[in-house]
Formats: structure tokens, C-alpha cells, sequence
């Protein structure tokens, strides 16, 4: 029993250690899983607060929290930041896993702009729930931007198996001053995040609009290479918005015919999407937009633009490593008019 128990310790470890992707063929046409309401009931690892506005000198922290585990047994992540605009000054692991807690990464870069956090449990002590996994505590320093990217993420479990999760980024904004709205809320960036390395995105990342009115969302890629097929799925919380019509974007098919299928579920509140090029042609390379979404604004209140089950495969059908980074909708009472309103073109 206890050499059996070493083994899958052992596996644990290489799981976290090494990369992995699963395999995913760019001519897959999924069907959707089923969500609750707005947010997947799937593991996901994601930062909080995800939008952050400051002042220069400023401190304060966010969490790197898990939600929904099922027989967590160890972690690996890397979370970017700009230096340029922020610095941080503390770093917390929690001992999750209590005396069985063992720190494999603890890395602060601020040349390479990234944490690097592993931590393991040995001996195997399953974990299943919701848990803060790191607090890290930043000082302001400069006016500007900077997204928190969660990447390179990996969950591994008591038999030596990748969890399968999905990932929930931030966004900081460095002002000399805070500035407010009629809402109460402070105004975050009304830019896309920073991208690192493959990105798939909402842009823009924070929409503010109100009810009655029409707003449209784009689904971008940047700094791919070799793009043949991508599917994705976009949730958000049904009581407010619904989504009118989507529509394929120019980038893939600049690169040949395409295949383009699509579900739109707006009592459950998400929106399955997938493309593919078509024929013996090469993948497309470059930044450009993958769909359109349009929206209309029911009810006032905030929530997620929850980009995930996001894939993207290459003319070889083998997988292309990213990072997927939400978006964020502020909605205020309307004002004059409503549902009367003529439809926004497309």
C-alpha cells in the first residue's frame, strides 16, 4: 500500500512539473456542456479581485483562488504583471494541505514579470472544494495597465491525473488619481488587457453601456501561429444580458473557406462557437478577430465576460498553447428608451 502510495506521489509531481496540453483536432465540433447560470460549474483557478483600480503608492493584494476541485492533490501556475507599473512586496502560500504542504516553485521575477508558484502534497492529502492558494501584495509605482495572466496552469490528483480546469485573469489600473462614476464603482481601463505570448480575448476588456441599449463584443486572437481551427465558449449572466446574433470574424478566412458553427443558449447564459479552415491549406498566423458577438442589455447590475473552453489547433491538428483573458460589463438603468430601440447594425 505504501509503495503504491510513493508511486502516485511521484506521478503527482511529474504531473505538476511537466507541461501538458490535451490533444484536440481543429475539424471537432463539441457540443456545449450545460452551465448554472452565467459561471461554468467546472474547476476553475482564477484571480480576485480580477479588476483592481489604485493610485500610485498604493498597496494592496489579490488571491490566486481555485474553486469547484475534485481530489486536488498539487498546483503549478505562473502569474505576469508589468514591474514597470507595479512591485510586489509580499508573497503568502496557503497551507492548504496543512503539515503535508511542500513549496516545490516559489519564484518572484520582476525581469521576467512573472510569479512562479508549485506546491505538492506529500503525503497524498486530496483536497475537494474551494481554496486561496497564494495572496500576493503589490505597491503601485507607476500610471499604467497591467493584466494578471494566469498561465501555464496545471491541477494534478490523487491518482496521478491532470485536472481539467479553466482560467480567470485580472487587470490592475495605476491612476495619479481615482476617479468615480454616477454608478459608484471606480472606473476601470476601458483597454484590452496586455497580452503574453498566444492570447484569445474580449475586447474590449470592460464595457460599460445601458439597459435597452446594444453593445458588441469581439472574440480576438494575437500572436498565433499556424491557426487552422478554434472553438470557444462564452458565458455571462442571463438575467441581464442576451445575446442577438454572432458573426464569424475576418481572420481565419483570410486564409481559406471555413467552416463556422455556432450555439447560443441564452436562458443558461453562454454561447458555443468553433471555426475551422477547410481543405489541404496552411493555418493563418498574426492578430486578428475570430467573432462578433452582439448583446443586449436587459436588466442593470455587473458581471462577467467568462471566456472559456477556449482551443485552438494548428494545420497539424495538434493544440496551440494560450492564455485566455475575460472581459468585464458594467450596466446602468436606462435612461431614455428600451427594447423599442432599433437594432445596432452589425
Amino acid at each position: 500500500m505504501k509503495k503504491k502510495l510513493l508511486i502516485a506521489a511521484v506521478a503527482v509531481i511529474l504531473i505538476i512539473l511537466i507541461s501538458y496540453i490535451g490533444f484536440w483536432k481543429y475539424y471537432r465540433i463539441e457540443n456545449p456542456e450545460t452551465t448554472n447560470g452565467n459561471i461554468s460549474s467546472k474547476t476553475t483557478m482564477y484571480v480576485n479581485p480580477n479588476l483592481n483600480t489604485v493610485d500610485i503608492g498604493e498597496t494592496f493584494s489579490v488571491s490566486v483562488e481555485i474553486s469547484n476541485v475534485i481530489n486536488l492533490c498539487g498546483y503549478d501556475f505562473k502569474l505576469s504583471y508589468d514591474s514597470t507599473s507595479l512591485n510586489i512586496t509580499s508573497l503568502e502560500i496557503t497551507t492548504i494541505f496543512g503539515d503535508a504542504t511542500q513549496i516545490v516553485k516559489e519564484d518572484v521575477n520582476a525581469t521576467l514579470q512573472r510569479v512562479w508558484i508549485a506546491v505538492i502534497s506529500m503525503p497524498l492529502t486530496p483536497l475537494n472544494g474551494s481554496y486561496v492558494l497564494v495572496k500576493i501584495t503589490f505597491k503601485a509605482i507607476s500610471e499604467g495597465d497591467s493584466s494578471l495572466v494566469l498561465y501555464d496552469t496545471k491541477l494534478g490528483d490523487n491518482e496521478a491525473q491532470p485536472i481539467s480546469h479553466k482560467t480567470t485573469n485580472g487587470q490592475v489600473t495605476v491612476t495619479s488619481q481615482s476617479t468615480e462614476t454616477t454608478l459608484g464603482y471606480v472606473n476601470p481601463p476601458l483597454t484590452d488587457i496586455t497580452q503574453t505570448g498566444t492570447t484569445i480575448y474580449v475586447s474590449p476588456a470592460v464595457v460599460n453601456s445601458s439597459v435597452g441599449e446594444y453593445f458588441l463584443i469581439y472574440i480576438n486572437v494575437s500572436d498565433v501561429v499556424d491557426l487552422y481551427g478554434w472553438e470557444f465558449k462564452l458565458g455571462w449572466n442571463s438575467s441581464l444580458l442576451e445575446v442577438v446574433s454572432v458573426e464569424e470574424g475576418d481572420f481565419l478566412r483570410s486564409g481559406g473557406d471555413t467552416f463556422f458553427t455556432e450555439k447560443i443558449n441564452n436562458t443558461a447564459g453562454y454561447v458555443y462557437l468553433a471555426c475551422t479552415l477547410l481543405g489541404n491549406v496552411p493555418g493563418v498566423s498574426g492578430n486578428g478577430g475570430l467573432a462578433i458577438i452582439k448583446f443586449y442589455v436587459k436588466a442593470p447590475g455587473e458581471c462577467l465576460l467568462d471566456l472559456y473552453d477556449t482551443k485552438l489547433g494548428d494545420s497539424l491538428a495538434q493544440p496551440i498553447l494560450h492564455t485566455a483573458n475575460d472581459g468585464y460589463g458594467y450596466f446602468a438603468e436606462a435612461s431614455t428608451g428600451g427594447r423599442d430601440q432599433p437594432p445596432m447594425p452589425l
